[in-house]
């Protein structure tokens, strides 16, 4: 949360990407998705398909938003209430964004886990338009033992953290306009989603108390 207040306090372009420590950026990413902007005026976000690797073997394990379990509700030109019911589809390395005057309120605070989702709801609602899907992969997400993934994958306490940001900022996305039924149907889907994973852990307990 620091790191990104700070970032973006000292951000002075038109446009405004950004890329995680542990992930790749490919040839040509920046390029493409500014020249995606300036010929998509009506877009707020655009993102690219990115490669899933393992660390260790540089092997492709998947592509992140193609094989999404969520990507057949997911239109090339989405909207802000997508996010709110689908979750985060957009790869955070993968994000470049339109600079707006409001970036001093797009990173919540209350948030202990969760960073970059509330920030692409703040920022397709300061800006408005569209989150546009650019179908070419010009990034590469890594999976490591430390990654965000792989901790919270292991961890059932943390899934229970990760559960109760996304259940929070769901509710606070009502600043920004978002109906209590979209709201309701984004928290459905992240307690759904949270008590599968709670099954494949033999966490029965809480698989019951989530489903």
């Amino acid at each position: 949360i620091a790191n990104l207040n700070l970032l973006l306090a000292s951000a002075k372009g038109q446009y405004i990407a950004y890329l995680d420590g542990d992930d790749i950026a490919m040839p040509g990413k920046l390029s493409k998705q500014a020249r995606y902007l300036d010929e998509h005026p009506t877009c707020a976000i655009s993102y690219h398909e990115s490669e899933v690797f393992d660390s260790d073997s540089d092997k492709t394990m998947s592509l992140y938003t193609q094989n999404n379990y969520n990507f057949e509700h997911i239109p090339v030109q989405a909207e802000l209430t997508h996010l709110i019911k689908f979750g985060t589809f957009l790869q955070a390395s993968s994000v470049m964004f339109r600079r707006h005057e409001h970036l001093d309120r797009v990173i919540d605070m209350h948030s202990s886990i969760i960073v970059d989702y509330p920030m692409h709801i703040a920022n397709t609602y300061f800006i408005g338009g569209t989150i546009d899907y650019i179908d070419e992969v010009l990034g590469r997400y890594r999976v490591h033992n430390e990654s965000f993934g792989a901790q919270t994958a292991r961890s059932v306490t943390r899934r229970e953290k990760v559960l109760k940001d996304l259940c929070e900022v769901c509710d606070r996305s009502a600043n920004f306009g978002v109906s209590q039924d979209d709201i309701e149907q984004g928290k459905m889907h992240f307690t759904f989603a949270a008590a599968l994973y709670f099954l494949r852990m033999n966490e029965f307990a809480l698989f019951k108390k989530y489903i």
